[in-house]
């Protein structure tokens, strides 16, 4: 069995240091979820059902704004259209005017007439055109600054949208980071990541990774290969589900090897959990993505923390029968010999049933208690 820190202190001069994730990025990102759970320690019951209200009143403020923006979009677009149609008469009228020499033809058709009482017929009508030209000139003038108003309206409603929006996306995150239970307190799932980084920081530290250098370079785990069955051959006794975050292999005795499913490094051991038995915790980076590998109701664990395991590394043997609660074990989830086995993505030691996947997107298992599998190495 080899240990990372010896691994390290030999070949650490050919480690290349890349802008990969390192121990002072996980020390930013936990300095940053502690300024957040210190922001949130002042909530209780009634400031959430009051910032929950004041999201409400925003929302509604949101709608109420969509609506008089659309409004507004078509009152503009109705005053462009009306605006357009009074130039096209009044470039009309002055084509004429052009055409026909301006006032010179008003007069002419004024002292052509024959009497004094057609001639003053003749007067109103070139005023009524002279007029009528004037009042199109103004009315468009007017439906401009009008149409102005109406934009710069526009302008400062969706500048009120916008700031109405991110007022909503800020108590989004609020609310979505912070639960509360028995009145006033306040359970946060903060504290879960909070928790999670530390361990991740410890594992890193604990087998000599500077702070600056490149995780996955100082592992040495950056190519895991493929996952490979974790044992060498067996059954699905039950599988992936929404309650079952897992899949159980059986068709073995207690005592028969489990192996690591990728090159990875034991990042977490549990001794005789409740539900779980022994269980041990497999970070890996397969494909340049980082996993954990979870292996549960174990009779023994035959690894430490920090230790580098690959595919050939006996990590356990398949317990869940003596352990059973049943049969007078620790373990109440198991009632017979079997390896309980999870993939999750990214590094998780604690609360990860919201990022596992189902080991059958990795490996190609029989149905449920219908024929076996056979692993082979990667």
């Amino acid at each position: 069995m080899k240990k990372v820190t010896v691994f390290i202190l030999t070949f650490i001069l050919f480690i290349p240091i890349v802008n990969g994730k390192n121990i002072n990025d996980l020390y930013g990102e936990l300095n940053a979820l502690e300024s957040q759970k210190n922001l949130y320690s002042y909530l209780n019951s009634e400031d959430i059902k009051s910032l929950s209200n004041n999201g409400l009143d925003i929302q509604i403020i949101i709608d109420s704004l969509n609506d008089e923006i659309n409004e507004l979009d078509k009152e503009i677009t109705s005053k462009e259209e009306f605006i357009n149609s009074l130039k096209e008469e009044i470039d009309n009228v002055m084509v004429y005017n052009q055409v026909s020499q301006g006032e010179n033809i008003y007069l002419e058709y004024i002292f052509a007439a024959e009497t004094y009482s057609d001639m003053v017929y003749r007067y109103m009508i070139a005023e009524q055109i002279s007029n009528y030209n004037n009042t199109m000139i103004e009315e468009m003038n007017k439906e401009i600054e009008e149409l102005n108003k109406k934009k710069e309206k526009l302008n400062e409603k969706i500048n009120k949208l916008g700031k109405e929006r991110s007022k909503y996306r800020e108590l989004e995150v609020i609310l979505k980071s912070v639960s509360y239970l028995d009145g006033d307190s306040i359970n946060s799932s903060i504290d879960d990541d909070i928790t999670s980084i530390k361990k991740e920081i410890a594992l890193y530290e604990s087998i000599g990774c500077s702070r600056y250098m490149d995780i996955s370079a100082c592992l040495n785990i950056r190519d895991g290969g493929n996952f490979i069955f974790p044992l060498d051959k067996g059954c699905v006794s039950q599988d992936y589900l929404s309650n079952h975050k897992g899949i159980d292999l059986a068709c073995n005795g207690e005592g028969t090897n489990v192996y690591s499913s990728a090159k990875g490094v034991v990042s977490s051991i549990t001794y005789k959990a409740t539900y779980g038995g022994n269980i041990v915790y497999i970070y890996h980076i397969i494909g340049g993505k980082q996993y954990t590998t979870i292996y549960g109701h174990l009779l023994e664990v035959k690894v430490n923390v920090g230790d580098v395991v690959d595919t050939d590394t006996v990590i356990g043997l398949v317990g869940g029968e003596s352990t059973a609660y049943i049969n007078g074990g620790y373990d109440k989830g198991t009632k017979g010999a079997h390896l309980h086995y999870v993939v999750v993505e990214g590094f998780h030691v604690n609360d990860f049933s919201s990022y596992t996947l189902n080991p059958r997107y990795f490996n190609t298992y029989p149905g449920i208690l219908n024929g076996y599998f056979r692993r082979k190495k990667a």
